[in-house]
């Protein structure tokens, strides 16, 4: 188990709550465990959670599409 589950989880639900901007996603449970983190790491708070958006990109889950933000990447 990573010590990013719980942030990548909060991530996803954030976006499948429709949240697709990086200010929408980044509230609520997203900044609380990124805050948590954070402190860990002694990395900036939004620093922890685009680096979270990029790895869920390159595992496939979501996709940043221009025009509308974070989506869920639909699976094939």
């Amino acid at each position: 188990m990573s010590q990013y589950d719980d942030l990548d989880a909060a991530i996803l639900a954030r976006i499948d709550a429709g949240h697709t901007q990086f200010i929408n996603i980044h509230e609520g449970a997203v900044l609380a465990e990124s805050r948590r983190l954070a402190d860990q790491t002694g990395r900036a708070a939004f620093r922890v959670v685009d680096g979270r958006l990029q790895s869920l990109r390159k595992r496939g889950l979501i996709e940043f599409a221009r025009g509308f933000g974070w989506l869920k990447r639909a699976s094939k």
